[in-house]
């Protein structure tokens, strides 16, 4: 039986890992209501539950194959929960990192696609060496783990 998901960073279109949701079907884009926070892991966000931010993503609709797909890129059920959200297309499983998430950068816009096109400008402007690449390209480069970068 078909179900929804929503995604929120790396499976989204243009992303790395937007392959997996190849045969499922786009039903649209969504931002959530305010009440999540987005969060920078290693070189991907995280979702968590409460906060003030609305999320920017899309929603699918996923065949079991790529569900057990989208589980497993997720490290399901042990990094990450599913959970039902409510969207305009009806529920849609979300995934929720299940980490610490104390020191963790916070993606204030909740936008991934445009917290990734401002690091990159960032990182363009201030002329940082090719290796310094942003998500699924390369490593998070290492201001952000200095705590030196801003919240976006």
């Amino acid at each position: 039986m078909p179900q929804r998901v929503f995604v929120y960073g790396t499976l989204l279109p243009g992303e790395c890992n937007h392959h997996l949701l190849a045969g499922a079907v786009h039903l649209g884009p969504y931002r959530t209501s305010p009440g999540f926070t987005l969060i920078l892991l290693d070189h991907y966000p995280g979702l968590i539950r409460g906060g003030h931010h609305a999320v920017t993503g899309e929603v699918y609709l996923v065949n079991r194959l790529i569900l057990k797909r989208l589980d497993r890129l997720e490290g399901y059920p042990s990094e990450y929960d599913r959970r039902q959200l409510a969207t305009p297309y009806g529920k849609a499983w979300v995934y929720l990192y299940r980490g610490p998430s104390e020191g963790r950068m916070v993606i204030r816009s909740g936008d991934w696609r445009a917290f990734v096109a401002a690091w990159q400008r960032r990182r363009h402007s201030q002329r940082l060496p090719s290796s310094e690449e942003f998500p699924c390209l390369k490593k998070v480069v290492s201001p952000l783990r200095s705590g030196s970068a801003k919240a976006f």
